[in-house]
């Protein structure tokens, strides 16, 4: 019988954890990344459905954008019980204003050449330029990748499914990654991630952490150091409390969507409460 490989799993999502965990690992015989099956066409793979087993070498393994069928899919290929799962997670208002800050710049090719009937026939850039003003723009966003790909539900998903699972789950939250100083912090961080063959750092993790660089890298957009519900309007906010005050609560806690959310969210790691 094949023994499987014990892995450190990063569940994380556009705009939410990708380029961080990317510029830790990017380049290493350890490391693999994956995409979701369900957005096959929407954005390059390799996606896990393709995928029959793991390179013998690997430890680290980037899921981006997964949800639970393409996480069941994953544990066939690792030792599940002997694995570390991070959760990345982020304040929807806040990601929806990163993904339409980013995409406006016309960086990636998919979200120039991808046509979507729920922006009106139109690229994700180009109902993006066509929207007038932050207000419409977030109304893109939260269409496109709230209700269409359903990220914001695939956190709180993917964090239930694990749960049920009685895995190891530590939920990183954008909020303290990017602003920390606290060198305790991603001590812990890097310990949880430590296996018998593979070790890294605390400075490891704190170098790729916005918060101990200089400036910000070309990809960020810096939304993170706003107040999470800036330019959104009237209609924005509604759409948005219609849509993903739910998730917003499971994922922060409280109720309200306006107000000092940041009291209810964690100082730093947490693998016990619903995130």
């Amino acid at each position: 019988m094949q023994t499987l490989p014990s892995a450190n799993v990063f569940l994380l999502t556009h705009k939410c954890g990708n380029s961080y965990i990317e510029s830790i690992f990017r380049g290493r015989k350890d490391y693999c990344q994956f995409l979701s099956e369900d957005l096959k066409g929407e954005m390059p793979g390799p996606h896990i459905g393709e995928i029959a087993s793991l390179r013998p070498e690997v430890i680290n393994v980037k899921c981006r954008n997964f949800n639970p069928l393409s996480i069941t899919k994953l544990l066939r290929l690792i030792d599940a019980k002997k694995s570390s799962f991070y959760l990345f997670t982020r304040h929807p208002a806040s990601f929806f204003r990163s993904a339409a800050t980013y995409h406006l710049r016309g960086g990636e090719e998919w979200a120039r050449t991808n046509v979507y009937p729920h922006l009106g026939g139109s690229t994700l850039h180009e109902a993006l330029i066509a929207a007038e003003g932050n207000s419409e723009r977030l109304l893109v966003s939260m269409k496109h990748f709230g209700l269409a790909w359903t990220l914001i539900d695939k956190w709180v998903q993917n964090h239930r499914l694990l749960q049920s699972l009685k895995l190891e789950i530590e939920v990183v939250r954008i909020e303290d990654l990017f602003t920390c100083r606290d060198a305790s912090y991603y001590e812990l961080l890097a310990d949880s991630m430590r296996k018998t063959s593979f070790r890294i750092s605390a400075t490891e993790l704190m170098r790729s952490s916005p918060a101990f660089m200089p400036e910000l890298p070309l990809h960020s957009t810096g939304e993170f150091q706003k107040d999470v519900f800036h330019g959104y309007g009237k209609n924005s906010l509604q759409f948005y409390e219609d849509n993903f005050a739910s998730q917003q609560s499971e994922l922060y806690g409280g109720d309200l969507i306006l107000g000092d959310w940041s009291n209810s969210a964690s100082a730093g790691r947490s693998n016990e409460k619903a995130i």
